[in-house]
């Protein structure tokens, strides 16, 4: 039996009018995920690539919460 756990990717085209700081605090908050095993961005066609072991129950969810965790910080404090 194979030891190694699945792992799943999820590619996200965040809105248009995400700057890259809103972009890559969110990246930063979905790492803190624990199913989460790598996170790239890409700020030129504005993607979140994220990478992660399965099962993942609720991940979506997760993820969701954390680009809107970012999109407010950031609007907190200027513009995102």
């Amino acid at each position: 039996m194979n030891n190694e756990p699945q792992m799943g990717m999820i590619r996200l085209v965040v809105r248009a009018d995400c700057t890259p700081d809103c972009l890559r605090r969110a990246g930063e908050l979905v790492r803190q995920i624990p199913v989460v095993a790598r996170v790239r961005t890409d700020e030129p066609s504005r993607q979140l690539e994220i990478l992660f072991c399965r099962p993942a129950p609720g991940l979506l969810r997760e993820i969701h919460l954390a680009l809107k965790a970012a999109a407010t910080e950031l609007l907190a404090g200027k513009s995102c």
